[in-house]
């Protein structure tokens, strides 16, 4: 299966990890309430400027910046986020307010392993999408 950034993952190297599984998992994620394209876009798509930051300093990073970000929980989506929230004053502006289940099945691509704090990557395939099967459940903070 190609994966729906391949062009602009293809230059990395071991993107996707070589670790990554396909999986029927529950993913949540930062989204807007109301439909908003950033809800179902990786930060480098939605900026990609943003390659050449602080922030995606290696190729790894600059892989995962291609990815869906996903937390395993919604306690651990709601830590991260006010975490990210101290150093990222922005983010809901560019990640929104609430988050969103989403349902991964095997079939939608490849899954990182989660790190301590819950989160992993989905390396989405090409010709998945999102806009009609996540579901907003709460706010984010």
């Amino acid at each position: 299966m190609r994966f729906k950034y391949e062009a602009m993952i293809g230059g990395y190297a071991n993107c996707p990890p070589t670790m990554c599984e396909n999986k029927n998992i529950m993913g949540l994620r930062f989204v807007f309430s109301d439909f908003h394209p950033n809800n179902i876009l990786p930060p480098l798509v939605i900026n990609p400027k943003r390659v050449n930051g602080t922030r995606f300093t290696k190729e790894s990073t600059k892989c995962s910046g291609h990815a869906l970000s996903m937390y395993n929980s919604l306690d651990n989506a709601r830590k991260a986020y006010a975490k990210i929230l101290k150093v990222a004053k922005n983010l809901p502006k560019t990640a929104g307010t609430h988050i969103a289940e989403f349902p991964i099945s095997h079939e939608d691509g490849l899954v990182t392993s989660c790190n301590d704090e819950g989160h992993f990557d989905l390396h989405e395939y090409e010709g998945v999408d999102f806009a009609n099967r996540m579901v907003v459940i709460c706010l984010a903070q």
